[in-house]
């Protein structure tokens, strides 16, 4: 018997086909699935104690501003950069 080799394009031939077929398949699902909610998905404010002890929010930018470095975010690796 021949033995068949997995090759790369192999590969990224089936994997573009799974990749259409799950999106087929969300779409039809996503179609079928509309009638299951009926009435609007409400998400209701923060009421927790944790929210009602933060500082207000900062205003917005009044004018356009010009930086050399901006820093987007506040997780470990946004206040490891703005250290650094």
């Amino acid at each position: 018997m021949e033995e068949k080799k997995a090759t790369r394009r192999k590969f990224l031939k089936t994997t573009a086909y799974a990749g259409a077929g799950s999106v087929a398949g969300a779409a039809a699902l996503n179609a079928v699935s509309a009638g299951d909610w009926p009435e609007e998905l409400v998400i209701e404010a923060n009421r927790s104690h944790w929210a009602a002890a933060l500082p207000a929010a900062n205003p917005g930018l009044e004018r356009d501003i010009e930086a050399d470095v901006a820093v987007i975010g506040g997780g470990f690796t946004g206040l490891s950069a703005a250290y650094c």
